[in-house]
């Protein structure tokens, strides 16, 4: 049994902070979490093994840096944040200034992220997988 989770629940995902980033990466981790997947469920697969009957899971984890020009953690997050943007006002939220939810949005979020010389983090990715007994 395996899984491949996320977690969107990083509080500063730039360094130095760029404000336009993380209100992008914050909305899209208010997305999932309104939408009914939880943000953080990455840091929780331990204990959904438990739960689930099954062994306590072997655990990895990392994360998807960036920044400069070309990094793929931006239009990875931006496209994110397109596909989901059609559920935005039927989560009872608002798309912050600055972010435009079309095709510019990933060109704006790197000029932002250039301009300050910021150092970008993806979501934190974790994988876990344990073995039954057949």
């Amino acid at each position: 049994m395996a899984f491949h989770e996320l977690d969107f629940t990083s509080r500063r995902s730039s360094d130095p902070p760029c404000e336009l980033w993380d209100r992008a990466y914050a909305l899209l981790g208010e997305v999932f979490r309104r939408g009914g997947a939880p943000p953080d469920f990455g840091r929780r697969l331990g204990n959904a093994f438990l739960g689930a009957g099954l062994p306590f899971p072997t655990l990895v984890a990392e994360a998807v840096m960036g920044g400069g020009r070309g990094s793929y953690v931006v239009p990875w997050i931006a496209n994110t944040l397109v596909n989901v943007s059609h559920r935005i006002a039927d989560l009872g939220l608002v798309v912050p200034d600055g972010i435009a939810m079309d095709h510019t949005l990933s060109g704006k979020l790197e000029d932002a992220v250039v301009a300050l010389g910021s150092q970008i983090t993806g979501p934190i990715q974790f994988g876990a997988w344990a073995r039954t007994p057949l």
